[in-house]
């Protein structure tokens, strides 16, 4: 093994030169190679994550819109309009329920007076209403108001 380490031979020098003149070549095009395809995997990786961010967004706007533009519907509705002028909530209750029901879009929807205070709700079984400040909870009293509520956004 010793002999065959040693360069004086003829057998030695080509051994050493085929070393230098094929392998080293060779695996520096290989690191080269990597690092490029390494950036150019990760550049098509965030190009694809960007470009589900942006799908997310549009879903998103387009769940918005619509849900803004039912809203607007639904204030000139005359049942919202008269209970809310009457303070009469249970056909309003009803009619929440039955657009919860019909439309897989929405989970819930509640309505609130001008003060913010919870008035009616699409969620008879979880929320009673037992006067438009108070709903009462699994028998427990709470006052509830808009800002102690979260927005309850449409399934996309």
């Amino acid at each position: 093994m010793l002999t065959f380490l040693r360069f004086s031979t003829l057998r030695g020098k080509l051994v050493f030169y085929f070393l230098i003149v094929a392998l080293v070549p060779l695996i520096s095009m290989g690191a080269f190679n990597y690092t490029k395809s390494k950036a150019a995997l990760k550049k098509q990786i965030l190009s694809g994550l960007e470009d589900v961010a942006y799908g997310a967004v549009d879903r998103i706007g387009q769940a918005m819109h619509t849900s803004y533009v039912d809203i607007q519907q639904w204030a000139e509705v005359a049942i919202i309009r008269g209970g809310l002028k009457f303070a009469s909530y249970e056909r309003i209750n009803q009619l929440f329920g039955d657009l919860t029901r019909n439309n897989e879009f929405y989970r819930a929807v509640v309505l609130f007076d001008k003060e913010g205070n919870l008035v009616a709700t699409s969620e008879q079984a979880t929320v009673e209403l037992t006067s438009p400040t108070t709903i009462t909870r699994s028998g427990r009293a709470l006052r509830t108001s808009l800002s102690n509520l979260r927005m309850i956004l449409p399934v996309c």
